[in-house]
């Protein structure tokens, strides 16, 4: 399906996330009409660390980005490209400026269900455990309801933080969840819903959907630990795709899979789906001043 450009997760380029970052507290730098960079101070300096989401590398003015990273105190980029390796590594290269390959801020490894297939074919494609699950699903009676309602979003910010909470980790803030889905509600109507699958008219999971181009993009979701023999979620990933094929889109994102790890239950439902397996780049550090990005880094290793 794909080739030398992945047309999945152009949105994190995109003006309107640019306008979330700003708006969820990020210095944000434009380097020209179509490129501009996330900053965020350093504590205790007056220096910026950089970060450009899934840029398409053979477009970039490296010339550029360093003047302009230079004039506003920014010693370093982390750019995320959007391109496959093979097609990214000549266009790194060429740039000619110090770069270290680094951790990536977005999932470097995803899987993208083809929405273009019937849903004949979606069905064979998924694995036996998820038609299984799915049937169990569809026999409980399981509904799904995609809307961009206020009370859809108090749903999801429900489910997403009993989610946190049960596995035990951070995530995002209520505040900020709700700054992505205004923002982009407010930007268009069509860019953003939740989906969220019910039992017994309870809700039992939960997602964010960002429809952007050809692609819808799962980034958040939460689900209930109550009911979690009903199976919803495999329901869930059904009725999106459905919902996909009649809003016109090429591609279901499923935004993120641990490509180290990919029998965690997190990462082996997703691959349960039949979606094609992506790897986007290497992420790239290009520093601009050697000496803070030092200081930075082992600050960075104590942080984490």
């Amino acid at each position: 399906m794909f080739t030398e450009n992945i047309p999945t997760q152009n949105f994190f380029n995109s003006q309107y996330w640019k306008e979330v970052r700003k708006r969820t507290g990020n210095k944000i730098v434009d380097v020209n009409d179509n490129l501009w960079i996330q900053c965020t101070k350093i504590p205790y300096l007056n220096y910026f660390g950089g970060y450009i989401p899934r840029a398409d590398i053979s477009e970039i003015n490296f010339e550029e980005l360093k003047e302009v990273s230079k004039r506003e105190n920014i010693f370093f980029v982390k750019i995320d490209p959007k391109n496959s390796n093979q097609d990214s590594k000549a266009n790194f290269r060429a740039s000619n400026f110090k770069l270290r390959t680094s951790l990536p801020v977005q999932y470097q490894h995803t899987t993208v269900i083809n929405l273009e297939q019937s849903y004949e074919e979606f069905l064979a494609s998924l694995k036996s455990k998820h038609r299984y699950n799915l049937k169990v699903a569809e026999k409980n009676g399981v509904s799904v309801e995609i809307s961009d309602s206020n009370e859809a979003l108090d749903t999801f910010l429900d489910l997403y933080k009993k989610t946190t909470l049960r596995q035990g980790y951070t995530g995002r803030s209520a505040e900020y969840l709700k700054t992505v889905f205004e923002t982009l509600k407010e930007f268009n109507k069509d860019l953003v819903y939740i989906a969220t699958a019910k039992f017994e008219g309870r809700a039992v999971s939960s997602w964010m959907l960002v429809l952007y181009e050809d692609t819808i993009i799962y980034p958040y979701g939460g689900s209930s630990d109550e009911n979690r023999n009903v199976m919803a979620t495999y329901k869930l990933v059904s009725e999106i795709f459905n919902w996909g094929k009649s809003k016109g889109k090429k591609y279901f994102d499923m935004f993120g899979i641990d490509a180290k790890n990919p029998e965690d239950g997190y990462s082996r439902f997703k691959l349960g789906f039949g979606g094609e397996y992506v790897t986007f780049a290497d992420t790239k550090d290009i520093v601009f001043n050697k000496f803070i990005y030092f200081f930075y880094k082992i600050w960075e290793k104590f942080a984490r």
